[in-house]
């Protein structure tokens, strides 16, 4: 069944709270010592994983997530998944409750004629 525009710009909403949620928590990684300093445990004769890296597609999180092949890692999909879901929820009870409050106003206006 394809979306509604509205179902559209409701996905959309949400993708873009995700994106926006990503990156604070990643530029939290990245700004934060003991963030930077964390690693996964080195295997013998190599440097250890960052947990966040700003370039490339090194390190468990970075910039280019989706391109990242240590993502697999991480349940970092199905987080982003579930995210995006509740995000879509509170998008539309949102909408929902100002439409409610459009109908409210509408009737309140109508029966004060």
């Amino acid at each position: 069944m394809e979306k509604t525009f509205l179902e559209k710009q409701i996905e959309n909403r949400a993708k873009e709270r995700f994106d926006k949620d990503y990156e604070s928590f990643l530029k939290f990684g990245l700004e934060n010592k003991i963030a930077r300093m964390l690693t996964l445990k080195p295997e013998e004769g190599k440097n250890g994983l960052p947990i966040f890296n700003s370039s490339s597609n090194r390190g468990l999180f970075n910039g280019y997530q989706e391109l990242n092949h240590e993502a697999g890692k991480t349940n970092y999909e199905k987080v982003k998944q579930e995210v995006i879901e509740k995000y879509i929820k509170e998008e539309t009870d949102m909408l929902l409750k100002k439409m409610d409050d459009l109908q409210y106003f509408f009737n309140m206006a109508m029966n004060n004629q």
